[in-house]
């Protein structure tokens, strides 16, 4: 029986294992192994295919790279670490077709044959999360295989499904990426199992184990308060990531030093991102650079193959740059983190060159940002007591730069694990000025620098919406007051505070008036 399925194997550093999984499986059916920029390199492919990638870019992705170049209706996710015979997974493709199954996993067992109850777990929520991880875990102990995650070692899904729910979630690296599966099939009504009667030994944990543990540790935890901001209201969200944060201190990924910086583009129109890649892409050296897009456009597929190094992030809505870009951030494992807007263009060895200029405590380095028609948009952003924004247009200028233009800006690591990232309750525009604005106040100088430039084709998606724009300038410049000012900062701006926000208001009204 030749079975509509592929197997798609993420690898990372499992030779043995692999060789293993292979040799089993024989020609049986395609296989697609993800290679995550090992170090190990396989010997014996067995006929399967290989896909290498510059640098490892975790489960998810590779998972969704394996999508892409799959061809038939069924995909099987499967670790190298299983035992998985050929008949087996004829048996597991037989479960799903006679109980009318879209997704389907193994009982997973360990080498004594009993179930591995750590890859078994009942689907999260906030309670379930929290007693996990409190001494609640002793009296509420979950042991069954109904409403439980399917694991992602071992996971036969139809493709089409796989392609409504926009693949697995790259924001998560590492660990959870089942688990979000899991509870996006259940909240889309897709019919989804374990099937008990059939069973798969599962060594578990191989690629994690040289691995530092404190590394494991922050990984684990971060990944986790993703998967609740993605999936629980605000209040429970916040009140399970107070509690999650006993474990861990990190606001961002953990670093991986082999990244020299990561690169956030927010984007929500699928030809703004393409005609981006394509001015862009030649500028990023994938093995030192990740590239991270998070996007609200969808049917991506021709974009994704194209560019099989790109970290996509897609999201349903349209969530605002500050909320957009801190989702890219929170995935970032760069020594630096980068934004850039969707409508720039930028050019070779930009990112080099600006990070040259950082130091302990630098906090962020902007390049010198140009118009469409070669006139300077900004060398730096110096805002005034009185609440007004300057724009620098040369270097040298009397004003001191203590804010930054995020349409094109590195920000340290540090600086932002200090201060936090973009405040998401500015939604979109001046997010940056606070930010920068925070960093400047705890000791984070920034900088500008006149010989990178970057062209900002500018506001390409604002100026379809020129009232929400003006409606965003009134409140956010309040925001940004009442969040940033002390009792001395308002005495010192006087009346002139006033008559700036006056101007945000008269704004507002013109734009109204003429969307009549």
């Amino acid at each position: 029986m030749q079975l509509p399925v592929t197997i798609v194997v993420p690898y990372y550093n499992t030779p043995e294992s692999l060789n293993h999984f292979l040799k089993n499986l024989g020609s049986s059916v395609p296989i697609l192994i993800i290679d995550n920029a090992s170090t190990e390199k396989i010997e014996n492919t067995y006929g399967a295919e290989v896909i290498q990638l510059p640098f490892n870019s975790g489960f998810s992705h590779a998972c969704n790279l394996g999508t892409l170049y799959a061809e038939t209706e069924w995909i099987l996710f499967a670790n190298s670490d299983i035992k998985l015979e050929p008949k087996t997974l004829e048996t597991l493709y037989t479960y799903a077709q006679e109980n009318n199954l879209d997704c389907v996993s193994p009982v997973l067992v360990d080498e004594r044959n009993e179930v591995s109850w750590d890859y078994h777990q009942s689907l999260p929520t906030p309670f379930s999360i929290f007693t996990q991880f409190s001494p609640l875990k002793n009296i509420f102990k979950y042991r069954s295989l109904k409403n439980t995650t399917l694991p992602g070692a071992c996971l036969l899904i139809k493709k089409t499904v796989l392609e409504r729910l926009q693949g697995w979630d790259e924001r998560l690296f590492l660990w959870w990426e089942d688990s979000d599966l899991s509870m996006k099939l259940q909240v889309n009504g897709i019919s989804f199992a374990i099937a008990e009667n059939i069973k798969v030994k599962h060594q578990g944990g191989e690629s994690f184990k040289p691995l530092d543990a404190d590394y494991k540790r922050a990984v684990f935890f971060h990944s986790l308060e993703q998967l609740s901001k993605s999936h629980f209201v605000r209040f429970l969200h916040e009140l399970l990531s107070s509690y999650l944060h006993r474990f861990y201190t990190n606001k961002l990924y953990p670093l991986d030093s082999k990244i020299l910086a990561s690169v956030v583009v927010p984007n929500m129109r699928k030809e703004l991102l393409a005609e981006f890649l394509q001015n862009n892409a030649k500028f990023f050296q994938f093995e030192k650079h990740e590239l991270i897009i998070v996007t609200s456009a969808a049917e991506l597929t021709d974009l994704r193959k194209k560019y099989p190094a790109v970290i996509f992030i897609q999201i349903k809505n349209n969530e605002g740059f500050a909320t957009t870009v801190n989702i890219g951030f929170n995935r970032a494992r760069g020594q630096y983190i980068a934004t850039v807007n969707d409508d720039t263009i930028l050019e070779r060895n930009w990112l080099e060159k600006l990070i040259s200029e950082f130091d302990e405590r630098t906090g962020s380095v902007s390049p010198q940002i140009v118009k469409i028609d070669g006139s300077v948009e900004s060398l730096g952003i110096h805002l005034e007591p009185k609440g007004k924004a300057i724009r620098l247009l040369k270097p040298h200028s009397k004003y001191s730069i203590n804010a930054f233009n995020a349409a094109a800006v590195i920000l340290s690591r540090n600086a932002l694990e200090t201060v936090g990232l973009f405040s998401e309750n500015f939604g979109s525009y001046l997010e940056d000025l606070d930010l920068g604005l925070r960093m400047y106040k705890l000791g984070f100088s920034h900088k500008a620098v006149e010989t990178v430039t970057i062209t900002h084709l500018g506001q390409q998606t604002s100026k379809q919406q020129p009232l929400k724009k003006a409606w965003q300038d009134v409140k956010n410049w309040w925001l940004l007051i009442l969040q940033n000012y002390s009792f001395e900062d308002y005495l010192a701006a006087g009346f002139e505070l006033f008559v700036e926000r006056g101007r945000n208001l008269s704004g507002l009204l013109k734009s109204f008036k003429n969307a009549k």
